[in-house]
C-alpha cells in the first residue's frame, strides 16, 4: 500500500505536496494562490504559503486533505 496522506501537512513543502498529490493544484487555484507555478514552491511549506496569501492555514489544509483523500500519491 502506498504512503497515506501526511498528518503533518503544515510541514510539507508545496512542491512536494503537488508532486505527490496533483489533485491539490485545484485547491490552491480555488484560493487564488499561484503556488502551482511558483519557483519557491519546492522550499515553502503549506502553512508558509497560506501566510503569504493571508489564507487561513487550517482551512487550506482541511480543503487539501479533502481533495486528496483516497488518492494514491505519485511515487
Amino acid at each position: 500500500m502506498a504512503n497515506a496522506f501526511p498528518e503533518e501537512l503544515s510541514k510539507l513543502t508545496v512542491g512536494e505536496l503537488l508532486r505527490r498529490w496533483p489533485a491539490a493544484v485545484r485547491i490552491f487555484l480555488d484560493y487564488k494562490m499561484n503556488c502551482p507555478a511558483c519557483p519557491i514552491a519546492p522550499f515553502m511549506t503549506v502553512d508558509e504559503a497560506a501566510g503569504e496569501y493571508g489564507v487561513d492555514a487550517a482551512e487550506l489544509r482541511r480543503d487539501i486533505a479533502r481533495a486528496v483523500t483516497g488518492a494514491e500519491p505519485v511515487q
